[in-house]
């Protein structure tokens, strides 16, 4: 009898069909689109927690400065000081070259985080390692000091330590270069010494908005009700809340932050797809002889409390009802700003779908549509009320419309 061949149990190999093959890798490319905006959006979420606890500690540090100095906000010079028309110019359409180039948040950090930087003597230690710091100009005695930017956040007296991540210097070149290349934050080149800024965690710096507390007496506004004083270019031109020129050294560069934003670029003549701050040099500058009243409006409708308005502008009964309400208040004394995943300060183009297409009328810019009085009612509408409780309601454009972060003392 012949014994019978035991059975072959190994399994029989085959490769994938490619019918199956495809099949894995339509499932990989779907979970790819599914995880990667997910991470995206993770990555954002934690970068916008990171820079608000960023202007946070810098928020605190300066409330902890202003208790342990008889309620003066930090900055070593004034905020009429940082507005001069030394430090950004005496018109929005001059030349940057000529004017000082200081920004309100290392006036600041001169406070928080460099009272043992600073070299008040006529002549610093060692020449090379100090920098002239001033809003004004070189024949201004009073107006430079003497700061060695290493020691900035390294001694113990510091209300804030800025954190290394957050501390760099702007690439010079991208701002305009002052008079002898050594005043305010810029350099001569990368090599010399220059003051470092507070930059948000996507890279673009940190704009500061110091009220003038010690000159503003209270909101004055015109015969039509528009407030004339809640700012202005400069502080030459009189008193006022804030002061543009503060910040001038970030809103006239070509090339703002790590996307190189145009601040020079003027809304009403831009493509649709340009990317334009609402406070750039450009967006100024296309007001023409308006200037003074869109500093106002313009700061009045963002930088003005949504919880205090002039009550009589926004009375139903009054004939200027919501076009030209306006507030009796800021935000803050101290407005810290981020310009948010964009960065873009307060990003406007010329298209209805932008952020400001809800109060800006066509394709083309027009500066008196930009008001305080929408966050009541709509252009020409009834005032806004809450659809749940039918209760009149205030709407914050600058919160829900925007992608800016904003931190106020």
């Amino acid at each position: 009898m012949t014994a019978s061949r035991p059975a072959d149990h190994r399994a029989v190999r085959r490769g994938f069909t490619l019918t199956e093959l495809l099949i894995v890798i339509l499932v990989i490319t779907i979970l790819i689109s599914i995880l990667v905006p997910a991470l995206g959006g993770a990555r954002e979420s934690a970068r916008k927690v990171q820079t608000t606890g960023l202007l946070n500690n810098v928020s605190q540090a300066s409330q902890q400065f202003k208790i342990d100095n008889q309620g003066r906000a930090p900055g070593y010079f004034t905020p009429a000081q940082m507005g001069s028309s030394q430090n950004g110019g005496n018109s929005i359409g001059a030349n940057p070259g000529s004017m000082g180039v200081m920004s309100a948040m290392e006036n600041i950090l001169l406070d928080l985080s460099g009272q043992g930087a600073i070299w008040q003597n006529a002549t610093p230690p060692d020449p090379l390692e100090w920098l002239p710091v001033g809003p004004f100009s070189d024949t201004t005695a009073d107006g430079v000091i003497n700061v060695n930017p290493g020691l900035i956040g390294a001694g113990d007296e510091a209300y804030f330590t800025p954190p290394n991540e957050f501390y760099t210097a702007q690439v010079y070149g991208r701002q305009f270069e002052p008079n002898d290349g050594q005043f305010g934050h810029s350099a001569a080149s990368d090599e010399d010494p220059q003051l470092l800024d507070l930059v948000d965690s996507w890279g673009a710096p940190i704009l500061a908005w110091v009220a003038d507390t010690d000159r503003f007496g209270s909101i004055q506004v015109d015969a039509q009700g528009i407030p004339t004083n809640f700012a202005r270019q400069n502080s030459d031109q009189g008193e006022a809340l804030f002061y543009w020129n503060s910040n001038a050294a970030f809103l006239r560069p070509q090339e703002f932050g790590p996307e190189l934003v145009d601040m020079q670029t003027v809304l009403g003549t831009a493509n649709a797809s340009d990317r334009i701050s609402l406070l750039g040099v450009g967006t100024m500058n296309g007001a023409g002889s308006n200037e003074e009243e869109t500093f106002n409006r313009i700061f009045a409708a963002l930088y003005g409390s949504p919880a205090y308005p002039d009550e009589a502008s926004i009375d139903p009964a009054s004939s200027n009802i919501f076009e030209e309400a306006f507030p009796v208040r800021p935000r803050g004394e101290l407005i810290l700003q981020s310009s948010g995943p964009d960065n873009i300060p307060f990003a406007a183009n010329n298209n209805e779908t932008s952020r400001i297409g809800r109060f800006v009328s066509g394709d083309a810019w027009d500066q008196n549509t930009l008001r305080y009085g929408l966050l009541f009612a709509p252009r020409g509408g009834a005032r806004y009320t809450n659809e749940d409780t039918g209760q009149l309601e205030v709407r914050d454009f600058v919160v829900d419309g925007f992608d800016d972060i904003l931190v106020t003392d």
